[in-house]
């Protein structure tokens, strides 16, 4: 067991961040507050032979309200205590506080900027970092322009925010070529890279936020070059009904509902060309990238959750003009035309994929715990 002691607080913890969480316990001691919001759509995952501390947590109005960092503070069991860096976090001072006056070292992690971004906000975000001994961000482009506002760079650190790829590995390893060319054929499918026209996927929930209209919009202005092109939707939310009724008279619209099983999702997402995904993506990127899936996305960088970094324009995907559906169908159609491109874009994809593994996550954590420690 290492013997850097390390305290990771956390309003929830869900399914996807358990893997990083694992691969960090296997580099230092590693004890979690976790609580749980009965508001968050993220279920919690089992702790699968973490250590965790479970601490209650709510809402009151825009305030998020866990005791349990100010306990995680006053507990005298961690080197580096690492908080969760939200203005609305408000144990957040106090812990920090808590934290350093019985000598430990504090780092506050998180985004480092919001999709709402006021100067208010902005300026009582970096005073509680100014609190800490570092901030940690999931990237490095929020981590740079807060060096730029006068952070310390030797304060400043990035743990990229990863999607485990282990089961995408696990999951493509069940579909060999002759089972996928079945299930193409079986499903009517016909992806540009075989002669056919196209085949987009998008998943997420289906939630006004995420800009599936647009998408549809898109589509159609896309149908008008390619009218054999088709479109996977996987997903469900309160926004469904509406955007089923808006695809009434688009032919290869197809909406899949809620997928969560590996294997069944490898068959559709091993099916398609492009990973359409209209705005404010995160770790859906990475998640298309372990597929070899190039995305097409929005050019608008404030929009998008840190994990858009991963994304390079010309070696695993494309951008288009924020909110111009005529665009977004362009950038689909010329890539669509171009097989030995999208092959290309496709090997990038895999190569991102082995870039922003949980192990470099975890990683990053333990970096910057020693920093501040000095170690």
């Amino acid at each position: 067991m290492s013997s850097l002691r390390l305290g990771v607080v956390q309003r929830v913890l869900p399914s996807y961040r358990v893997p990083v969480f694992q691969a960090l316990a296997r580099q230092v001691d590693l004890t979690l507050y976790v609580g749980t919001d009965p508001k968050s759509s993220l279920p919690d995952a089992a702790p699968q032979g973490l250590t965790v501390v479970p601490t209650p947590f709510r809402t009151v109005g825009p305030f998020h309200i866990q005791p349990g960092a100010l306990g995680a503070a006053l507990a005298r069991r961690h080197d580096v205590l690492v908080l969760p860096w939200e203005t609305a976090y408000v144990f957040l001072v106090p812990a920090v506080l808590a934290a350093r006056a019985r000598g430990m070292k504090v780092l506050v992690w998180g985004h480092g900027y919001s999709k709402t971004e006021r100067p208010l906000r902005r300026m009582a975000r970096n005073a509680m970092a100014r609190l800490a001994d570092g901030a940690l961000f999931y990237a490095r482009p929020a981590a740079e322009r807060c060096v730029a506002e006068g952070f310390r760079a030797e304060r400043v650190f990035v743990a990229p925010n990863a999607q485990d790829q282990a089961p995408i590995r696990a999951a493509r390893a069940k579909w060999p070529a002759a089972r996928l060319q079945a299930f193409i054929e079986d499903q009517g499918l016909r992806p540009a890279r075989a002669g056919g026209d196209g085949v987009l996927i998008f998943s997420s929930r289906l939630e006004p936020d995420k800009g599936v209209d647009l998408l549809l919009e898109a589509f159609a202005a896309l149908q008008a070059r390619r009218p054999g092109a088709q479109l996977l939707i996987i997903g469900d939310g309160s926004h469904r009904a509406a955007l089923e009724a808006q695809a009434q008279g688009l032919t290869g619209v197809r909406f899949l509902g809620a997928v969560y099983e590996e294997e069944t999702l490898a068959g559709w997402f091993s099916a398609a060309d492009l990973f359409a995904y209209p705005k404010a993506i995160g770790l859906s990127l990475l998640h298309a990238c372990g597929y070899g899936l190039p995305t097409v996305t929005s050019d608008d960088e404030p929009g998008h959750n840190p994990e858009f970094v991963a994304l390079e324009p010309g070696v695993n995907g494309a951008l288009y003009r924020d909110g111009d559906a005529n665009d977004f169908a362009r950038v689909m159609d010329d890539l669509l035309a171009d097989p030995a491109r999208l092959t290309a874009l496709s090997q990038g994809a895999r190569r991102t994929a082995e870039i922003y593994t949980v192990e470099a996550m975890a990683q990053g954590f333990t970096d910057a715990a020693r920093a501040v420690l000095g170690r």
